[in-house]
């Protein structure tokens, strides 16, 4: 396959071009930290920035965040399942 992109830093603004499927975990840092993240269900979905500070965000079904965390808590996230992170 051809990719004629293939030569190019990627900036957070582009395209993500690799995902990964999140649990959520109360010690599990994602690493390396994506550049959003991608919800498949609504509800309320904590968040931990790379400072250490926790967030709770209402989201949507199908809603993609374009939020850098460190962590996705499962303490405090609710209905907001099939997390999937975007690089």
């Amino acid at each position: 396959m051809t990719d004629a992109f293939s030569d190019y830093q990627p900036g957070l603004s582009d395209p993500s071009d690799t995902w990964a499927t999140i649990t959520p975990s109360d010690d599990e840092e994602l690493s390396p930290i994506p550049r959003a993240l991608h919800f498949g269900s609504a509800g309320d979905v904590v968040l931990t920035d790379k400072d250490g500070n926790d967030a709770t965000i209402a989201v949507l079904a199908g809603e993609v965040l374009p939020l850098r965390a460190r962590k996705v808590k499962d303490s405090g996230t609710t209905e907001a399942l099939k997390i999937t992170a975007l690089y």
